[in-house]
């Protein structure tokens, strides 16, 4: 999936921002997951941890790291309805 490094690092920006946790124990996770997903996915997924957990913390990473990885799995599982199997050739 295409990455646009200038809005990743927004991305990171936003969650320095709320999450109270050192930059570098989060930079890399949300640069995998920008990889993986839409960015408007992402940052969804930081409003909505965000929302969750204003305090931020370790609760609120776990939160938006377990978000990310639900969209994923949907998204995985959105591409195998849609592919074809044998049969359907």
């Amino acid at each position: 999936m295409p990455t646009n490094p200038l809005l990743i690092d927004v991305a990171v920006s936003n969650m320095n921002t709320w999450i109270d946790l050192p930059e570098s124990a989060f930079k890399a996770t949300v640069h995998l997951f920008a990889r993986k997903l839409p960015l408007g996915d992402l940052f969804i997924a930081i409003d909505i941890a965000h929302a969750k957990f204003p305090w931020g913390g370790e609760d609120a990473f776990k939160y938006f790291c377990g978000i990310c990885h639900n969209k994923i799995r949907e998204e995985q599982l959105r591409q195998s309805w849609t592919e074809p199997t044998s049969h359907d050739r």
